[in-house]
């Protein structure tokens, strides 16, 4: 078990910890473990294949599972099993299918590995704070696990076998801890805590002790200078484990908690059979050591540190200030992996306490940090990432658990845990998993799946979703075709992909778009060369990575003969279009006949398309055909679709004028036939398209009349309104000023009556002036009476435009915490309304408004209230533009009351638990 157990009475303790030399191995071995040291410690690391038997994995506690690989990705939940409390910091154990682990609830139980059902239950602590906070370690059938005793059990079953009271027969009752422990040759070695009281002093105390597995006969015990919460190696016959140091603690009423150092921590090397102390060397050890072939690494305060295994010499020490170690180590061949938390620097003493907590990834050579993750930002979207877990490695993936606060937006006293994978060379994100609440126990990786407890009541196994091998099939028909294209009458691509075209000689002839997954009918793929003969083609199917989708080792494709029919006939057209009278609504065409059938469309000089014929059958002879035609935009556009001035000769010889222009003259227009197969395919003769061209000359059927009213108005300078206009033949109204300026002009209007006709003025107007308003037909021509053209002068007065403006009522309320409600809203140009507190910090925001009242309109905080206090209401008509009255923010002020709901009430509650425990967690851990 990790170092955080000791949350429930720890202790420091006095004794023999001060004997040895200043080294980890003695002279006398010194030689034999330089030369065996690979040998024996490979020997002993416990490498089990689909196993993870005791807490930071094997003997050396590396927490580095070696055979084992971790969930494959995509990842999910296998399964889940609820207990009847948090499992806290008990992390599982997985022996022969089978997963081990404590619970709040003061039971232990056996699951299977695979469906999660239960085996058998052992309830070990019976009364109300029944905690198993220890970790188990499982040996020759056998599961070892503490509390306040040390229990042995039958795997099998959960029958006790013995049971061991590290305090019994020294008296009254004493207040200790017994951790998780290492068993290794028939012997089971863990560490306690335990506290007594000297003259008014409370001195926090601990031994390593030896118990026979079998039996559970003690065989030595060892006193250090400290406790031993930490969880301890065995290798090459020696035992090492560390304290933080000695220090007693007393309640002064004036002074408060007065805590003194006695002693300085240690690293012992004791011997596994006699108990006798190999060697030590003054240090502060706050994590379980973890021991290699060459060094032993641990963790204190904010250093990691490596020493040399056989002289103790400081290989490397990395300090990451201000933190301290939260976790266990792991490590592998090339790195260390640790946890750390901290407080950032304050520049000035009144300001809160920001934590932070860290995941690192150091090389284990030289202790170079590099990578690490800030799990405050990047594990939760409010900054509450924690990690308490110690990470566990296989198969180059890190493994740890978190501890976060979640959806700030909604109910910010929701807590979730997750289980992250990091690529433990880069530290680039695998994956996560969320569980229902913090997450203290440390990850177990066996088997292809990782499990962990969290404080949701439930054990969580994480497996790797069983990834199918890509597939596809492919259906490819004999088939007649114009050479352009081929059609694959169906393909299924499990993986998405394409399809690739070849022919005899393996020359590409086309490739398919990007296909998704799924399966697609009449594929149609366009061929580059085209197929000029008959002849076999073959298709195959690929991923979208470019590799063949295979079946039985060959590719997935399919042949097929693709048969090119003779050369079709040439398409031929012939037609015929005179010089003809119009009313402008229609053409005739007097002749046409085509081959392949199609349709006739009609273009003016600029080729404009003015018309189209219905469609025409093939070989049948067409007379006197009438196509409708539009000769001007009927779709409201400035400028026609004919430039009559250009069409009409008498135009053209006075320049284009419709003043000097004889308007009882008809326009006639050039309009050009051309015979089409399909769209933009005509019927082509020499290569040119087979067109005729007409003079149409459009007539008058009705005579133009015009009459339109524009009255005396104010305007705020950008437009003015015509009254009334009516046009017999449609057109639009053009505004000129005095200097016969055009200022304005409206949309094409259709024939008929309008009121309150809109005209924007450009440019807009600067005094009080007369505009004249003047009706003209769509080709540009003054509708006349008597001769002259119909208009009609109004006296246009400027004014200025009355200013947005809004107003706000804000009052006084009851609120969750989560939003506000305004009462009234008023805006006369639209815009947003935004809620700041009174440090100005925004704290939420209405979507844009359009113009208008809004009532009890209710405004969803971004950053939840958490206690009572005065938020304003602000009034804007865009970003950075509010609404004024007298030159100051619109806005309104109001007292919001805040009323915890029962989720903040547990939240408070499960807080004031974690910072009882914490304290005492802090109280190992600094030194002074």
């Amino acid at each position: 078990m990790d170092r955080r157990k000791f949350l429930y009475g720890s202790g420091t303790a006095v004794g023999g910890g001060l004997l040895g030399t200043y080294g980890l191995t003695s002279e006398a071995s010194a030689q034999e473990t330089a030369t065996d040291a690979q040998t024996q410690a490979q020997a002993q690391l416990q490498q089990l294949e689909g196993e993870w038997p005791k807490f930071r994995y094997d003997l050396a506690n590396t927490g580095h599972a070696v055979p084992e690989t971790g969930p494959g990705q995509p990842v999910s939940i296998r399964w889940t099993y609820t207990t009847g409390d948090a499992l806290g910091s008990s992390s599982p154990a997985v022996v022969d299918g089978t997963v081990y682990f404590g619970s709040r609830d003061g039971n232990l139980r056996a699951i299977d590995a695979e469906t999660g059902a239960l085996e058998w239950r052992r309830l070990l602590v019976d009364d109300p704070i029944g905690i198993v906070f220890s970790s188990p370690a499982v040996a020759d059938g056998t599961i070892y696990i503490g509390n306040s005793n040390l229990f042995a059990l039958d795997a099998e079953t959960g029958s006790i076998q013995w049971t061991f009271d590290p305090m019994e027969g020294l008296g009254e009752e004493i207040p200790h801890n017994v951790f998780s422990p290492t068993v290794a040759d028939g012997t089971v070695y863990f560490g306690t805590t335990y506290r007594v009281y000297e003259a008014g002093w409370m001195i926090q105390m601990g031994n390593l002790i030896a118990l026979d597995a079998d039996t559970g006969e003690e065989l030595w015990r060892f006193t250090p200078a400290g406790p031993i919460s930490n969880v301890p190696a065995v290798v090459d016959g020696t035992v090492y484990t560390g304290t933080s140091g000695l220090y007693r603690s007393r309640w002064d009423e004036i002074e408060g908690e007065i805590i003194e150092p006695i002693a300085i921590g240690q690293m012992y090397a004791i011997d596994a059979e006699t108990g006798s102390v190999e060697s030590s060397i003054p240090t502060r050890v706050s994590t379980s050591p973890v021991v290699t072939d060459d060094s032993i690494y641990y963790a204190h305060q904010d250093t990691v540190t490596a020493l040399d295994r056989v002289t103790s010499a400081v290989q490397w020490s990395l300090v990451r200030s201000p933190m301290m170690a939260m976790s266990d180590l792991a490590v592998t061949d090339d790195m260390v992996f640790s946890a750390a938390w901290g407080f950032e620097p304050r520049e000035d003493p009144a300001d809160r306490l920001r934590d932070y907590w860290i995941l690192s990834g150091i090389d284990a050579d030289d202790g170079t940090e590099i990578w690490r993750h800030d799990a405050r930002t990047e594990f939760a979207p409010n900054e509450s990432g924690r990690i308490f877990s110690s990470p566990g490695v296989a198969d180059g993936t890190v493994y740890v658990g978190s501890a976060d606060e979640l959806v700030p937006e909604t109910d910010p006293w929701t807590l979730q845990g997750r289980l992250h994978a990091f690529d433990a060379a880069t530290g680039e994100a695998e994956w996560r998993g969320e569980t229902g609440d913090w997450v203290w126990s440390s990850p177990a990786i066996a088997g292809g799946t990782a499990y962990i407890g969290s404080n949701d009541r439930k054990m969580y196994a994480f497996e790797g979703s069983p990834v199918e091998e890509p597939s596809a099939s492919i259906t490819f028909a004999d088939q007649d075709s114009d050479g352009l294209s081929v059609v694959v009458q169906e393909v299924t691509l499990s993986n998405g992909g394409y399809i690739e075209i070849t022919d005899t000689d393996g020359v590409v002839r086309g490739q398919s778009d990007n296909l998704e997954a799924g399966t697609h009918e009449d594929v149609e793929i366009t061929l580059a060369p085209q197929v000029t003969e008959t002849q076999t083609l073959t298709v195959t199917v690929f991923m979208p990575t470019g590799e063949p989708y295979l079946v039985d080792d060959a590719p997935v494709s399919a042949a097929a003969t693709i048969t090119i029919p003779p050369e079709p006939p040439t398409p031929e057209a012939t037609i015929t279009f005179a010089d003809q009278e119009s009313d402008g609504r229609s053409v005739v065409v007097q002749q046409v006949q085509l081959s392949h059938g199609g349709f006739i469309e009609i273009t003016d000089p600029n080729g404009r398309v003015v018309g189209r014929s219905e469609p025409l059958e093939p070989e049948r002879l067409y007379e006197d055909l009438e196509v409708a035609i539009t000769l001007f935009e009927p779709n409201g556009a400035a400028s026609p679709a004919v430039d009559p001035q250009a069409a009409t000769a008498t135009q053209q010889e006075t320049g284009g004028d419709p003043e000097e222009a004889n308007l009882d003259e008809p326009m006639i227009i050039e309009l050009t036939a051309t015979v089409y197969r399909d769209i933009d395919v005509p019927y082509l003769f020499d290569n040119e398209p087979v067109t005729a061209t007409a003079l149409v000359t459009v007539l008058d059927p009705v005579e133009r009349t015009a009459t339109i009213t524009f009255a005396d108005q104010e305007s705020n300078s950008e437009s003015v309104v015509v009254n009334n206009v009516d046009l017999s033949h449609g057109g639009y109204v053009k505004v000129t000023d005095a200097e016969g300026t055009v200022r304005g002009q409206s949309a094409i209007l259709p024939p008929g009556p309008h009121q309150s006709v809109t005209i924007h003025l450009s440019p807009v107007l600067d005094a009080t002036q007369e505009l004249t308003a003047t009706v003209f037909t769509p080709g540009g021509e003054a509708y006349l009476v008597d001769g002259e053209p119909v208009s009609a002068t109004a006296l246009i007065t400027l004014v200025e435009p009355e200013g947005p403006k809004a107003s706000l009522t804000f009052k006084g309320q009851k609120s969750d915490g989560s939003s506000v409600v305004i009462r009234e809203i008023d805006l006369s140009h639209g815009g947003f309304v935004e809620i700041t507190d009174a440090e100005g910090v925004r704290r939420g925001i209405t979507p844009m408004l359009d113009a208008g009242r809004y009532t009890d309109f209710e405004v969803v905080l971004t950053s939840p209230l958490t206690k009572s206090q005065e938020l304003t209401a602000t009034a804007y008509r865009d970003v950075d533009v509010p609404y004024l009255e007298d030159g100051e923010p619109v806005s309104d002020t109001a007292w919001i009351i805040v009323y915890p709901d029962e989720k903040k009430k547990k939240k408070d509650k499960k807080n004031i638990d974690f910072l009882c425990s914490f304290r005492l967690f802090l109280r190992k851990i600094f030194s002074f």
